[in-house]
């Protein structure tokens, strides 16, 4: 099982303490790299440098590295927030820890889960995923549609995305933009109305992805059927090296299923059946903000005890 999964599945549950956190990451720190880049695997180099200028070393080779995968913003977080491991590794120092486990080393792999998405807090000396204990009405959701010619991403590619910022009822930001490709199969034409043409100027995947990725942050992600879109996109950067998604995520099919009577729960149905009209179908924008509009009149119908954005995440997969 990766870190992540342990975290995610360990954390859902309950919160866990700092020595509980950094055991897990003990464990996995053996045999398994802190970052990767196109170039470069490190591997726990401290057992045979000195301490002080590995970490000079792992510090700035990480900030390089998430840098050009995740943006400047998460490379500046990075590098300040290790300001804080000096003390914490002192205050560790006596721990009953392997003695090759450099908690500095294991600071980065902390961050580096965060840049991902993955929504990891920390209070007092606890550690735990922010939407347990956030309310929805306080969460960030970023709703997402992609186009792409094809089903698999291990043999298509993205030519649309289009998301939007949501939070209590207010749209906080905004994201659409065409990706280069060389070829759109006939039958993604026809749906989409998205021609090779149309795409020759259009910026590279990898570019707009890592875009995309600062925009998403650590919101939650939300699509009509949030399985194909979460998958496809976080297949696409890892294939592209900026890593996969850790974002808690949500499907409008699942809340509207859970909400809303209805025959059929295809956006395309759910456009018109509930009256909200979006001109345009099969673009990604445009129905990114359908799937928004779904996802708002399911928040009439919630029940009072779903509080946080864990409740609402259970309440959608939970059984009619």
């Amino acid at each position: 099982m990766s870190i992540a999964k342990e975290l995610q599945a360990r954390l859902t549950k309950s919160k866990i303490s700092y020595e509980e956190l950094y055991g897990i990451l003990q464990q996995s720190s053996k045999n398994q790299a802190i970052y990767t880049d196109s170039k470069s695997t490190h591997k726990n180099p401290h057992k045979s440098t000195k301490k002080s200028a590995v970490k000079s070393s792992v510090v700035k080779s990480a900030k390089k590295s998430v840098e050009k995968n995740l943006g400047q913003d998460f490379g500046d977080r990075l590098e300040s927030s290790l300001d804080f491991t000096q003390d914490f590794a002192k205050d560790f120092g006596t721990r009953d820890f392997d003695k090759d486990f450099d908690i500095e080393e294991a600071y980065l792999q902390v961050e580096l889960l965060r840049a991902q998405g993955l929504p990891l807090e920390s209070s007092g000396d606890t550690y735990f995923l922010a939407h347990n204990e956030l309310s929805w009405r306080e969460q960030e959701f970023c709703f997402v549609d992609i186009e792409t010619t094809g089903s698999k991403p291990q043999e298509h590619q993205i030519i649309e995305i289009g998301a939007i910022k949501w939070k209590n009822g207010k749209i906080l930001g905004e994201f659409s933009e065409l990706i280069h490709a060389y070829f759109v199969p006939e039958t993604i034409v026809e749906i989409t109305q998205i021609t090779p043409k149309m795409l020759e100027n259009a910026r590279k995947e990898r570019e707009v992805l890592r875009d995309f990725r600062e925009f998403l942050a650590q919101s939650v992600f939300v699509a009509h059927n949030v399985g194909f879109d979460y998958g496809f996109v976080s297949a696409a950067m890892e294939q592209a090296g900026l890593y996969k998604l850790l974002n808690p995520k949500l499907c409008t099919i699942d809340l509207a299923r859970r909400t809303i009577l209805a025959k059929r729960y295809s956006l395309q149905y759910l456009n018109e059946f509930l009256g909200i009209n979006t001109p345009t179908s099969h673009r990604a924008y445009a129905d990114a903000l359908t799937a928004l509009k779904v996802f708002e009149i399911s928040l009439l119908s919630l029940p009072k005890a779903v509080r946080t954005t864990q409740d609402l995440i259970d309440f959608s997969k939970s059984a009619m």
